[in-house]
């Protein structure tokens, strides 16, 4: 089959979250290219010693991998007919959302809070991201195409310096999620951290 195949730069999962809270999910490939009739792709000199695969063809499974420059690789890209899924919000749907369902490919929930994933897995993982709600971070059930936000919880504070001075103009995150800036006293408000968030950090970009 002829299809796209793209190489990303890897990126943590902190630089992925940032990305996503910044709203900056049309990435930029190291390369891209066409497969032959035979199914054959090759990137020269990415100049990285690994990179993220994604291979994409309509009518079939999208395929995303990581993988060490100069290995070879076969990607097995099934038929597959898009699997709609939803999000909802208090039995609403959430418009705008954006949805990872794999390093690194993404895409958006439509007016209806509807989207399709080029995907078999009757269990994905899937990344939901909306500045008014908790992120979601979760495998679906089988057979429950939804994805329901909440509120999450909110936190207050201070950002102090070993002087113990405020500082201002920090990130702080709440589970690895960059959800707010401390100010020119030091304090910060998250509206909307996850509920399971077990760590708080603060740091400059």
């Amino acid at each position: 089959v002829r299809a796209d195949s793209r190489a990303y730069t890897v990126e943590s999962r902190p630089d992925l979250n940032r990305r996503i809270v910044s709203g900056k999910i049309d990435l930029v490939p190291l390369a891209s290219t066409k497969t032959s009739d035979a199914g054959d792709f090759r990137f020269d000199k990415l100049g990285q010693a690994t990179v993220d695969l994604v291979a994409e063809l309509a009518g079939r499974e999208t395929v995303a991998r990581f993988t060490a420059d100069g290995e070879d690789v076969t990607l097995m890209m099934r038929e597959v007919k898009p699997r709609r899924f939803k999000v909802t919000a208090g039995g609403k749907p959430v418009a705008n959302a954006i949805v990872m369902y794999g390093r690194p490919l993404f895409t958006k929930s439509a007016d209806d809070g509807t989207f399709e994933l080029p995907i078999l897995s009757s269990t994905p993982r899937l990344t939901v991201y909306h500045p008014d709600y908790a992120p979601f971070e979760a495998n679906l059930q089988r057979d429950v195409p939804e994805v329901k936000l909440e509120g999450g919880t909110k936190l207050t504070g201070s950002v102090i310096g070993a002087d113990g001075k405020p500082v201002p103009n920090l990130d702080v995150s709440a589970a690895s999620w960059p959800l707010a800036k401390s100010g020119a006293d030091g304090s910060f408000t998250i509206a909307h951290a996850p509920s399971g968030w077990r760590e708080l950090s603060a740091q400059t970009k």
